[in-house]
């Protein structure tokens, strides 16, 4: 009985350590490939309020609105399995980590994670025309 209290008690302490919940995973970057490439994603920007909606091309094109303005890019997925995303003002890479089903992006700032963008929906292809 006791070792199976340090065991838990240890398992507690790394999922502190790592700053992750019980119930987040981070993606892998053929998680991140499977779940972007070639899909139109919805997602809302959490800091700006503001809902997007985005088709993400096989060969790392990105365009779709974002509130109400077109918007076009590049995405592609780094060795470190982050979605790498560049609107033309340089290229920013954060992993995505699943919380509960739902899919979500932080940033770091001064050591806090900051939860940036919430994904929301997955179709496939581009039915937007974007």
């Amino acid at each position: 009985m006791r070792g199976k209290i340090i065991l838990v008690c240890l398992l507690a302490a790394a999922l502190g350590a790592t700053g992750l919940r019980a119930a987040e995973k981070v993606l892998s970057g053929d998680e991140v490939m499977a779940l972007f490439s070639g899909k139109t994603v919805d997602y809302t920007l959490v800091t700006r309020d503001r809902a997007v909606s985005a088709y993400y091309a096989e060969e790392g094109s990105m365009r779709g609105m974002s509130g109400g303005n077109k918007m076009s890019g590049s995405w592609s997925v780094s060795d470190k399995g982050e979605l790498c995303i560049d609107y033309g003002k340089g290229l920013r890479c954060r992993h995505i980590i699943e919380e509960d089903g739902v899919y979500k992006k932080y940033k770091e700032k001064d050591g806090k994670k900051i939860h940036v963008v919430t994904y929301y929906k997955f179709t496939d292809g581009n039915p937007n025309n974007y």
